[in-house]
């Protein structure tokens, strides 16, 4: 074979381009499409070399040729993020811009264009783009695929007044917000691809924002054999090679169909000239022998890298599961259960997931990343050397053992290795563990010694006031529990003007410290230190969790029930130590002063329901706060400077059902929840701009979205007279609402009337009525999110009739009339004072809906929506079906030119 016939076989490693000869197809290919010509969102998240890039290349090409797309690819990485956040934004306008060939893809234009919007947030002008976007290019879909998502999101931010963490993670908001919230229907012609070595969960990291929640995965498999025809017709250019099946059996049964390596050995053999190939003896050969050279453009090496070098916290934990994956390769493989170590490693591409097991990906990663390569890592992050352990265990000498900082390190590390450490690691560290509690042991005799010097002091003070000295020196040191410091403030404040008689020691001691120390501590010697440990404790967003931490120990509640955090934290205040393994309060003094009264008076009012709805993984909407127990909370949440993100969802879901009893108005304020809690100052703000804004929008759910938005973009919303700045916000939103319903009612509509009359001539009547009843679904869902169950048609007409009055978009005097009818089950409604005529006259021309030149059968705006509320009450939501069989409606004349607009309309209920 020639070397121009093995160039136009083999390829370079990086994207297949579209037209590639040889490239295989998989499942994810027809998913990929099909999904995308629906409209979703799909990610492609795997391990390098899997292919992502090359399918991506194929299904955007074939999208644009089949499916009306115009498709645009741009990796995040060539933006940088070592930049200010507007200019990180203009690049991506600009490029995406160049991309799609738009005039604001030059420098100058897009200066202008950038400017004009120069008081909005980039994040706003990002969505200005995008819809300027979706109105340039009417005629197609559009996708968008970003690329390189992981070093996008995995890169290191300089400074926080720069490109943050949290700017990443409002861009993905803002992704999913076109597929969750976007009210423009133009967005249904968008579409993104997000391709990279990452999963979902890390797409939107911010604990307190909703997860990325949205979009459909595209799962990337090695190739199958049946799917492997295109590599046999690779191979076949290599005449000398017998039985090419075979062969390819035995690269699938290396490589697992693995894309990269599965290519490369197909390239290998084609460059052999022996008849009688050998695919062990070709991958031994030049491929175990030779993987961290660079013929493998650092592929290896690259996994390497994935394995070791990233989220070095748990490496530990990842070496060590990979150790366990290979000792459990022969039997079956690992279990799965989606940890974070398992996660990584899948990602690295060292691993699959395979049948619910956890395996070694391929025959060739289990060659080269095998035992001998993971306990070399596992030996590489020591925290101290190995020969340090086996000379102390040869020497016994003491110096050698670990202490201090050096020593808890070496605990954590134990403890991330799990049973794989050593044994000699064991005694080693078992042994510093021991030496450190004797040094302990050596400081408390010291302290001892120092303790009976302070004592002999006082003692001496109290010689001729008692007969047993002994007695109240037990005392003080049962109280203290042997705190010096306590003890020290204790004896140099002691002191009595008389006799102690004998036998009431005890007694005395105990009423002194009350008298003088538990119940005046505020102008005691310990004012200071309990300060600093309420302070501690209450001045923290973790308040209530450390005080519910602080009543069980109390309550002598066992350490396994209490969380491990907030004892640390107790531990810290120094309110509370671990005296073998049992935590208890510090000594009777702090437990005199910090009682169950102390804990009661400072936990929230709402602790228990709190409690009980956090058990119910926040599901349990019975637990919420309502009536007087919600204002309970609001009024006790008024001085706090900090609450835990837990406690403010809790009262502001409370808050929501209260006021609106609506799931989807809670996810609302759950979405802009972060963006107002960084323009307000304290909980109590956050809360009442909350309420305010529920009171200015109930129950529209549309306004409801665009108040929040506009108050988590404000610059600052006001402490004070929040709710009046809230009422602009609403009142200029909500005519601007208006103004566009009026126009959709007067232009829209009768548009869509005039296209099905041109198309359908006299079964006009029910596609019009169709779009009646569509037209009243979208006013309920903005104007009132809770439509009840109607009674009657009536009470349906006038709900709508009323919310469409209340905002302004009907006049009073423009309501449907609905009469009785002289035939029993009619119903007559009428349309007078309609403002609407003009609109109305194209259909004189129409011989579908005239007669005599009066309108017949035509559905004016005002009757159109009153048969759009027939429809709605006659649908399924609210009749059964023998019900809907029983109901009808008809017209009558509508509109007559010369007497002004009059509508009757007939409704027969016979049910």
């Amino acid at each position: 074979m020639s070397k121009n016939e093995k160039s136009t076989i083999k390829n370079e490693y990086g994207t297949l381009t579209a037209d590639y000869p040889f490239y295989v197809e998989r499942e994810a290919d027809t998913e990929l499409f099909e999904y995308i010509k629906s409209k979703r969102l799909c990610f492609v998240f795997n391990s390098r070399k899997m292919g992502k890039s090359s399918l991506e290349e194929r299904v955007r090409k074939k999208l644009e040729k089949e499916a009306n797309f115009k498709c645009v690819k741009l990796a995040l990485t060539g933006l940088g993020i070592d930049t200010q956040l507007d200019l990180w934004y203009f690049s991506l306008i600009s490029n995406l811009a160049k991309e799609f060939d738009l005039d604001i893809g030059d420098v100058s234009q897009l200066n202008s264009w950038w400017e004009k919007r120069r008081n909005k947030k980039p994040k706003d002008r990002f969505k200005d783009f995008i819809e300027e976007l979706l109105q340039i290019i009417k005629d197609k879909n559009i996708l968008i695929v970003f690329d390189e998502i992981d070093v996008f999101t995995s890169a290191p931010l300089e400074s926080e007044t720069k490109f943050s963490q949290k700017d990443k993670n409002d861009f993905f908001s803002f992704i999913r917000w076109c597929y969750n919230d976007a009210t423009n229907l133009d967005y249904q012609r968008l579409v993104f691809c997000l391709i990279g070595v990452i999963s979902v969960s890390d797409l939107i990291s911010e604990p307190t924002m909703t997860p990325f929640n949205v979009g459909h995965p595209i799962e990337l498999n090695g190739f199958k054999l049946e799917q492997a025809g295109k590599l046999i017709e690779k191979l076949s250019g290599n005449k000398t090679i017998q039985n090419i099946e075979q062969i390819l059996r035995d690269i699938l049964a290396w490589t697992d169909g693995q894309p990269f390596l599965t290519q490369k050995l197909c390239d290998l053999v084609i460059d052999q000239q022996d008849e009688n190939l050998n695919i062990d003896d070709l991958v031994e050969r030049e491929i175990l022998k030779t993987w961290n050279s660079d013929f493998y453009p650092k592929y290896f090496t690259r996994i390497e890298e994935e394995v070791v070098e990233k989220n070095e916290e748990n490496l530990g934990r990842r070496l060590t599961l990979y150790q366990q994956v290979l000792e459990m390769e022969e039997n079956q493989g690992f279990e799965v259960n989606d940890s974070r170590e398992q996660e990584q490693l899948c990602l690295s591409g060292l691993v699959i997931k395979k049948q619910g097991k956890l395996k070694v990906a391929n025959q060739i990663f289990l060659r080269i990343f095998d035992a001998n390569w993971v306990q070399k890592k596992l030996n590489e992050i020591r925290v101290y050397p190995q020969k340090r352990a086996s000379d102390w265990e040869s020497t016994q000498n003491k110096s050698l053992l670990l202490t201090g900082q050096q020593l808890q390190d070496a605990i954590a590390w134990k403890s991330r290795m799990g049973f794989k450490v050593e044994e000699i690691d064991h005694k080693f560290i078992e042994a510093s563990i021991t030496s450190e509690q004797v040094a302990e042991q050596v400081a408390e005799i010291t302290k001892g010694i120092e303790l009976k010097e302070i004592i002999l002091k006082m003692s001496q003070r109290l010689i001729g006031k008692t007969t047993n000295q002994e007695n109240i020196t037990s005392s003080i040191i049962e109280w203290t529990n042997n705190d010096l410091n306590l003890i020290k403030i204790i004896c140099e404040l002691i002191n009595s003007e008389s006799f102690i008689p004998e036998g009431t020691e005890r007694e005395w001691v105990q009423q002194w410290i009350k008298t003088n120390i538990i119940d005046n501590y505020q102008n005691s010697p310990l004012a200071t230190k309990i300060a600093e440990i309420m302070n501690y404790i209450l001045d923290s967003d973790r308040s209530f969790w450390r005080l519910q931490t602080y009543q069980k120990i109390l309550g002598g509640e066992s350490a396994e029930t209490i969380d491990e955090n907030d004892v640390n934290a107790l531990l810290v205040s120094g309110l509370v130590v671990k005296i073998s393994d049992k935590l208890q309060v510090a000594n009777r003094i702090y437990e005199g002063i910090f009682s169950q009264e102390w804990v009661k008076a400072y936990l929230p009012p709402y602790a228990q329901s709190f409690t009980s709805w956090q058990a119910s993984g926040c599901q349990d909407e019975s637990l919420l706060l309502k009536g007087e127990d919600l204002q309970k909370a609001l009024d006790w949440i008024q001085p706090k400077n900090e609450l835990s993100q837990s406690e403010l969802e809790f009262i502001i879901t409370s808050l929501v059902g209260e006021m609106w009893q609506s799931d989807d108005a809670v996810n609302k304020v759950k979405e802009f929840l972060p963006q107002l809690q960084e323009k307000t100052q304290t909980p109590a703000h956050l809360v009442r701009v909350i309420q305010a804004i529920l009171e200015e929008t109930r129950p529209q759910i549309v306004l409801l979205q665009e108040v929040l938005q506009l108050a988590g973009e404000a610059e600052v919303i006001p402490a004070e007279d929040e709710a009046k700045w809230l009422e602009g916000v609403v009142r200029s939103l909500t005519e601007r609402y208006i103004y566009i319903f009026k126009e959709f009612l007067a232009s829209s509509i009768v548009a869509y009337e005039k296209a099905i009359v041109e198309d359908t001539g006299n079964s006009a009547k029910n596609y019009i009525d169709k779009a009646f009843y569509n037209l009243v679904q979208i006013f309920s869902s903005y104007l009132d999110s809770s439509m009840e169950k109607f009674e009657s048609i009536e009470d349906c007409i006038n709900h709508l009739s009323g919310n469409l009055i209340r905002v302004g978009i009907w006049d009073e005097k423009e309501r449907p009339i609905i009469l009785p009818s002289d035939t029993e089950n009619i119903r007559e409604v009428q349309v007078l004072n309609c403002s609407y005529q003009e609109e109305c006259k194209w259909a004189l021309d129409k011989t579908e809906f005239t007669e005599n030149g009066n309108y017949k059968r035509y559905r004016c705006q005002r009757l159109g929506c009153s048969v759009g509320a027939v429809k709605k009450y006659m649908s399924e939501e609210y009749l059964s079906e023998t019900e809907r069989d029983g109901s009808t409606y008809w017209m009558t004349t509508v509109m007559d030119p010369q007497s002004g607009c009059k509508g009757f309309m007939k409704i027969c209920k016979d049910i």
